[in-house]
């Protein structure tokens, strides 16, 4: 599931994924046990900054059939930066090298996120882009 709510300030998109799989667990005798897993992700992503960043709330959380569940939370601020950046070249181009150049140098980081809110790895992985060559 997903939504986008349109405010004067930003867009939030709140999302949601279930899944249900078989998971091992014990020590000597494993056994076989159904885990449910449900992902809830809500971001908001300003209109109006020079200097913005995306903020993604993510909680995680895993249900066993026999009661027991952990959850995780993860609260992440990402750069928005412009379409045409340099970095977007240099990942779209698979230039691993250059990536790593400008990571060092300090010109682009792992959290750059494009306008629409997409990671470096998501532009190099789109189906219109080459992508990463890792050696």
């Amino acid at each position: 599931m997903r939504k986008v709510f349109e405010l004067k300030s930003g867009t939030i998109t709140l999302g949601s994924t279930k899944r249900k799989r078989a998971a091992r667990h014990g020590g000597g005798a494993q056994t076989l046990d159904e885990v449910n897993d449900d992902t809830i992700t809500l971001s908001f992503m300003p209109r109006l900054c020079t200097k913005r960043r995306m903020l993604t709330v993510t909680v995680s959380r895993q249900a066993f059939a026999k009661g027991s569940f952990s959850g995780i939370a993860h609260i992440s601020a990402n750069n928005i930066i412009p379409n045409d950046s340099r970095v977007f070249d240099v990942v779209r181009s698979g230039n691993l090298l250059g990536l790593q150049k400008m990571l060092r140098e300090g010109t682009a980081s792992l959290r750059d996120h494009d306008e629409c809110g997409q990671s470096l790895l998501c532009v190099s992985t789109s189906p219109s882009t080459a992508q990463l060559l890792f050696p």
